[in-house]
């Protein structure tokens, strides 16, 4: 069975090579080189191992964090702190903290809101 040198890319027979943690076979003249492994193997290795651990921890975090806000959705606050529920913002209420552009004061509430002018005689 022949196998191809991942450093110098020669076709040589399995007995005569050597497959390193990367998936890797190296020529016994490249180990004896001082090559232990390549680049792009070690890149392949990390991405490999990436996938497989790095991103199902991910997507459990994602999920978690997925149910937490669905059920706070649903549950509207955190009943179970207080006997009551604590709303900390009025989602219902449609109050603006802008008022109209055009709003103006009655006569009747400049009346109660401003004292009346006193001219000097």
């Amino acid at each position: 069975m022949f196998k191809v040198c991942s450093a110098c890319s020669a076709t040589i027979e399995r007995k005569d090579c050597h497959k390193n943690r990367y998936s890797e076979y190296i020529c016994r003249k490249c180990q004896a080189a001082g090559t232990k492994f390549t680049p792009e193997g070690q890149r392949r290795y990390v991405k490999r191992r990436a996938l497989s651990v790095i991103f199902p921890r991910i997507a459990i975090a994602f999920i978690v964090f997925l149910v937490i806000s669905i059920s706070l959705v649903i549950f509207d606050s955190f009943p179970f702190f207080g006997s009551e529920t604590e709303v900390l913002f009025d989602r219902l209420a449609g109050v603006s903290l802008n008022g109209p552009i055009k709003a103006r004061l009655n006569e009747s509430q400049v009346q109660t809101v401003l004292p009346p002018k006193r001219e000097k005689p």
